[in-house]
């Protein structure tokens, strides 16, 4: 993460007739920021840390601040902090070709993160731990909103461009009276997508090679998406 602050982007609003532009609305404007970005782009506001799953379950609740689960990656043990079996990835449709009761089957390590795109709220593993413990996940986190001038933008400085670059999108196109902010808001908003590359994001898995050699459904696609 990084060490700016919001300062660093308020100052980019310096219009004297800009009465609008408070300095809550440029708040209001770097969230919506942060959202777009974390949406388009993935990795920005990925972490990876412990996850605790839950005994016995294949279906596992992601983390209330969690848009997604990435990616497991090594069983942590009891302890959160043991590294053991490393965890490939296989879709439902396959695991359930060959293993038509996978979602009943216990072990003391996961094998699997398995794929099933149609479930927003969860993810799922095989086989569920017989005992719990810990993964390693790659979570995809909703970005912290900033609420003061004090707070730390949680994104890398790789990204600032492109924030700035919404945020002044989203402060010209609040004055929709001014068709010279009218155009501002539209070259704004395009040089954003340009610096972030988003006409060309396809969050889509893709097949790839079997990585798992003792997998029953011979399982592995892409599992970080772009």
């Amino acid at each position: 993460m990084t060490g700016n602050d919001v300062n660093a982007l308020l100052g980019l609003l310096s219009d004297p007739d800009a009465v609008t532009w408070t300095v809550a609305s440029r708040i209001v404007f770097i969230n919506a920021g942060l959202r777009d970005i974390a949406t388009h782009k993935p990795k920005a506001t990925t972490v990876t840390a412990p996850l605790l799953l839950v005994a016995g379950l294949t279906r596992q609740v992601k983390p209330a601040d969690t848009i997604a689960v990435q990616d497991l990656t090594v069983n942590l043990g009891g302890d959160g902090a043991t590294p053991g079996r490393a965890i490939t990835t296989v879709s439902a449709e396959r695991l359930a070709a060959s293993r038509p009761s996978w979602r009943t089957d216990k072990g003391p390590a996961v094998k699997h993160l398995v794929v099933d795109d149609r479930d927003r709220e969860a993810f799922y593993v095989w086989p569920a731990l017989s005992a719990g413990g810990y993964v390693e996940a790659l979570l995809h986190k909703h970005p912290a909103p900033i609420t003061q001038l004090t707070d730390t933008l949680p994104l890398d400085d790789s990204y600032l461009n492109a924030l700035s670059e919404y945020v002044l999108h989203m402060a010209y196109a609040q004055d929709g009276e001014n068709p010279d902010h009218a155009a501002l808001s539209v070259a704004h908003y395009n040089k954003y997508a340009n610096t972030l590359g988003i006409q060309a994001v396809k969050q889509k898995r893709a097949s790839a090679p079997a990585n798992s050699a003792d997998s029953p459904a011979h399982p592995a696609v892409d599992k970080n998406g772009a």
